[in-house]
């Protein structure tokens, strides 16, 4: 059977649908409005096609997106933290402004504003990175992120021992 035949078959059937509704009572035939509905929809030739090729263009572009995220995708944790608390540096900075340096490293499509989030709150929670707000925001809670450059732990002991050890040297002198 072709299209043809299909259409033509469809057509007959709304055809006796249509003339179904007109001699049942009003308001009885819901059911058969919709069937009535379909079929005609079905009877109806398709457009030639709806469906449109994306552009060389497009392709190129949805190519670029995919490997640039791959780039992000591609690095592990550790690196991630590290290439964010390089990025960092000494300044202050929003998670926008994170984002940005990281797209600019990476590529544009590479981070999003979730990835950039998360990340930032993993650092925030390791304790490698602090915030502080900052005001006059408008009435939105926007934060600052800067790198924590205090060192804690046993490193603290050894250097004390070392900024000693200079300042007797210094003193000797």
């Amino acid at each position: 059977m072709t299209n043809d035949d299909y259409r033509a078959l469809a057509k007959e059937a709304r055809d006796a649908v249509r003339d179904v509704i007109k001699a049942s009572e009003p308001g009885t035939g819901m059911v058969l409005h919709s069937a009535y509905t379909c079929l005609k929809h079905m009877s109806e030739p398709e457009p030639e096609s709806t469906v449109s090729t994306p552009s060389e263009e497009h392709k190129e572009r949805w190519q670029r997106h995919h490997e640039q995220r791959a780039r992000w995708r591609k690095l592990s944790m550790p690196e991630r933290n590290r290439l964010t608390l390089e990025l960092l540096g000494e300044d202050q900075l929003t998670v926008r402004e994170v984002m940005d340096r990281l797209r600019s490293e990476l590529g544009e499509a590479a981070v999003g504003d979730a990835d950039t989030r998360s990340l930032l709150k993993r650092l925030l929670d390791a304790e490698e990175v602090h915030r502080k707000l900052e005001a006059n925001t408008c009435g939105r809670t926007r934060y600052r992120y800067f790198r924590n450059n205090h060192l804690s732990g046993p490193i603290v002991g050894l250097e004390r021992t070392f900024h000693e050890q200079d300042e007797q040297e210094g003193g000797e002198r």
